[in-house]
């Protein structure tokens, strides 16, 4: 049985440090042509030049497949903030007094009460505690 593999050669010190470059030593085959370094980083490591690459299609033809709204994160429902909204000015607080009960940022508070925030139920229960009430 006969594999026809290379020969690699690593050649330089390739050591860690300021102003070393990617063209000082590295990889490269022996017999080859300047070592692999007159081929552009896109067609030696992979990248998304290549023609192979059909990575946008798919995305569209699982959105096509399963539509638009299976591809978003849930977000947190306009019944359940409007009930944060209400528990938290009847009881007096500021949505930050709110946040530091949380031990969370006052982004978080406004993000939730607003319905824009992704739906967590951790934090739905970190809400209920706080507020002493069911949200559900």
């Amino acid at each position: 049985m006969y594999q026809d593999w290379k020969e690699v050669k690593i050649t330089g010190r390739g050591g860690r440090g300021r102003g070393r470059g990617r063209g000082r030593g590295g990889v490269s085959s022996r017999g080859g042509s300047g070592g692999g370094r007159n081929i552009p980083g896109s067609k030696r490591y992979g990248g998304a030049n290549q023609t192979g690459n059909n990575y946008r299609g798919n995305v569209r033809r699982m959105e096509d497949e399963e539509g638009e709204e299976s591809m978003r994160h849930q977000r947190v429902p306009a019944s359940i903030a409007r009930k944060i909204r209400s528990n938290r000015s009847t009881k007096g607080w500021s949505q930050k007094e709110l946040a530091t009960r949380l031990k969370q940022n006052m982004r978080v508070v406004q993000d939730w009460e607003s319905g824009k925030a992704m739906f967590n139920k951790r934090m739905l229960a970190n809400f209920e505690r706080a507020l002493g009430t069911k949200l559900r």
